[in-house]
């Protein structure tokens, strides 16, 4: 029987097993329970098929090639939790996940120290969708980066790098 995964995740619950990437269609605003369900459901089952592959059939380049096509999944992982953190963050208090912060909450759920969750966090103020004050959708602070992240054409120490230039960056 598939867990959903929908629902909340405390200190008390076990961490949910279904995380992973979501697909840019279905981010939008207008996606049903289901279409989230359905797009995570076909992710875990794409991937378990892929890891229970076999590949002494591949010659060297297509091996080399397929770790490329990995790395960019790799890469596009983090583009699909930045609007799960932000609205996270937006909608509840980290008490309500049984947590004292949301550090702490991303923490305990994704077992992670508390120093990445913070970095994930950050990252996803950056590089996420963020809403004003009036409801409207805003792009992320550093638009470039982020479609750069969601396409997998940089990972996390271009990201990293990224941020801390215009950290640097006089204002």
């Amino acid at each position: 029987s598939k867990k959903s995964v929908i629902g909340a995740c405390s200190s008390q619950s076990t961490p949910p097993q279904n995380l992973s990437v979501l697909r840019t269609s279905v981010r939008s605003m207008g996606s049903s329970r289901e279409d989230i369900e359905a797009a995570y459901d076909n992710l875990d089952a794409a991937f378990e098929a892929g890891a229970a592959l076999f590949y002494n059939v591949l010659t060297v380049t297509e091996k080399k090639n397929l770790l490329v096509r990995l790395e960019t999944h790799r890469r596009r992982q983090p583009a699909a939790e930045h609007p799960l953190i932000n609205h996270l963050a937006a909608e509840c208090t980290p008490e309500t996940l049984g947590a004292t912060s949301l550090p702490a909450v991303l923490a305990t759920c994704l077992r992670v120290g508390k120093d990445e969750a913070k970095r994930r966090i950050t990252e996803a103020d950056d590089l996420g969708p963020r809403t004003a004050l009036s409801g409207e959708g805003l792009e992320p602070r550093l638009p470039s980066t982020a479609a750069a992240q969601a396409a997998g054409r940089i990972g996390a120490e271009h990201v990293k790098t990224i941020r801390t230039f215009f950290d640097k960056l006089p204002a």
